[in-house]
């Protein structure tokens, strides 16, 4: 049997799914989240969101080393903006869970900074 051809998801179609993702999450489904995260890796790898929303579900999961694996590749660009903040509070929780309680806390201040908590 020969592969399909991969059909590119549209931004309305992938943003259905996260919308449906976050359903699931919030009714405690994670389960069911994580399977359709991780066919949304394979489908967009592209797709920055598929990360965040995973490292979500691992920290509900008081998982910090997984949360700390998706996190990685989005906070290793060179400049983190704004918008990114909630990044760095998902990476402090995240080392915490790890026992990195000083790194913790130097993240958090870098998110304090950064959002004028301040």
């Amino acid at each position: 049997m020969k592969n399909s051809p991969s059909v590119k998801l549209t931004r309305n179609e992938r943003d259905s799914i996260f919308f449906l993702t976050c359903l699931y999450m919030r009714i405690g489904k994670m389960d069911d989240a994580e399977m359709i995260l991780d066919a949304m890796a394979k489908q967009c790898p592209e797709e920055e969101r598929t990360g965040k929303y995973l490292a979500a579900i691992a920290l509900e999961r008081e998982d910090g080393l997984t949360a700390l694996a998706h996190l990685k590749p989005l906070l290793d660009r060179s400049e983190i903006k704004g918008n990114d903040a909630p990044l760095l509070l998902m990476q402090a929780r995240a080392l915490w869970l790890q026992g990195q309680e000083s790194q913790s806390r130097t993240v958090l201040s870098e998110y304090l900074t950064m959002t004028g908590g301040m």
